[in-house]
């Protein structure tokens, strides 16, 4: 609650309404700020906060101001164009006071937590702002008549008037740059990504709390970081959020991991993963175990080698995309198969069509379709199909195919 000669500036923040959100800790959102008013029926007392100014404030302000004074004189410095601020002691003047809070100003953010339009009291906007994708403030405009300008900003962080950084807690943003202004505090968790970098590069849909870890916009931790072992070859990491129960873990290593495994053997797969992990839509990936008797074929002869659909929840809504594929049908194929130019394994072939459905999971032109409940055209289903390809030549140059 900042403060100073003339007033006080309360900021409301309130719990988040989503119980999963609440669990993930993304507790508290911003939604008022207040103008004067007094401290009189402040929520903690003035003099029971929790790390209390001991002493009068009068007495406190004139030790800083000494203090200050005794730095500038050690350093060798002229304190004649020093100004220092004594105004602690208006603190304990506002103690007793309680006026009306007329200067209400409600915040109105974006999926990022970003601040979009600010309102006051009557519902009139004061204070309209938008931002390129790393932050940078595009636009901004103000009601001259307001008496408040709200200084968070970008992820409803508080943007420094003097620097133009955002601090997010651990450290400082710089978003005319794009970049944050020091190292990452747990870059050893992400050792496949610059340590500067926001939000692995996708600040359109991920991120940052509080310059620690990224997440996307609804909490959830981002879990899997492609990490360059050198020589070209590729490993994967995986976080999960805390307090994810075993089975949990060992059914998504069994199912996603598995593939996933596979898929970073090769550039396609490597791109696959990585529009998986930054896409908007929730995607699932399931093997359907089996033999080549459990094969999916279609009613014309054709082998189903996966099925991308989107799942609703009982309300009808969005639920989550569900990837299914079928390790009967890449067994099958390889039997059908034997003198494939590429030589591709069973688990490999099963890999190329995770590709596949991959691209029909992320691509727009797809979900588009999905959402509309309309089968792709011919045309339309060119790109997944050029990406699975793509995976097996990569993967017949990986077996010396062409040798």
């Amino acid at each position: 609650m900042p403060c100073n000669q003339s007033n006080t500036l309360k900021h409301t923040l309130c719990n988040s309404p989503s119980p999963e959100r609440r669990g993930r800790g993304e507790v508290l959102e911003r939604v008022c700020s207040k103008l004067g008013g007094g401290l009189e029926r402040a929520i903690v007392p003035v003099d029971s906060s929790v790390i209390p100014i001991e002493g009068p404030y009068t007495t406190r302000s004139s030790d800083l101001s000494t203090m200050v004074l005794r730095n500038i004189d050690c350093a060798s410095l002229n304190a004649e164009y020093s100004l220092i601020d004594r105004h602690f002691s208006i603190i304990n003047d506002l103690k007793t006071v309680n006026n009306q809070e007329t200067d209400l100003y409600f915040y109105h953010s974006d999926h990022l937590g970003s601040s979009s339009f600010i309102t006051d009291a009557d519902g009139i906007v004061s204070q309209h702002l938008q931002y390129l994708p790393y932050g940078e403030l595009f636009a901004e405009q103000r009601d001259n008549t307001a008496r408040y300008y709200t200084p968070y900003k970008f992820s409803g962080k508080e943007k420094d008037e003097e620097t133009g950084y955002s601090y997010f807690g651990a450290r400082y943003y710089i978003p005319e740059l794009s970049i944050w202004s020091a190292v990452d505090p747990m870059a050893d968790k992400y050792p496949g990504m610059s340590a500067y970098m926001y939000c692995a590069g996708n600040p359109v849909i991920l991120k940052d709390p509080d310059g620690k870890k990224i997440v996307d916009a609804n909490g959830n931790e981002v879990s899997i970081t492609i990490v360059n072992t050198g020589e070209n070859k590729f490993s994967l990491q995986y976080t999960f959020a805390e307090n994810t129960q075993q089975e949990v873990q060992d059914e998504f290593m069994s199912n996603t991991g598995r593939l996933f495994s596979l898929m970073v053997e090769i550039e396609e797969g490597r791109n696959a993963i990585d529009k998986a992990v930054k896409s908007e839509e929730k995607i699932h990936y399931t093997i359907a175990s089996g033999t080549e008797e459990d094969a999916r074929i279609n009613e014309g002869g054709e082998i189903i080698g996966g099925t991308t659909k989107d799942i609703k929840d009982k309300n009808g809504n969005y639920s989550h995309t569900q990837i299914t594929v079928y390790e009967g049908s890449a067994k099958l194929w390889k039997s059908k198969n034997k003198f494939d130019q590429n030589k591709l394994t069973a688990d490999q072939k099963m890999a190329t069509n995770t590709v596949h459905e991959t691209y029909h999971a992320t691509n727009q032109i797809d979900i588009k379709a999905r959402k509309e409940e309309r089968r792709l055209t011919t045309e339309e289903h060119k790109g997944a199909y050029n990406s699975g390809n793509q995976a097996a030549f990569e993967y017949g140059v990986k077996n010396k195919a062409y040798e």
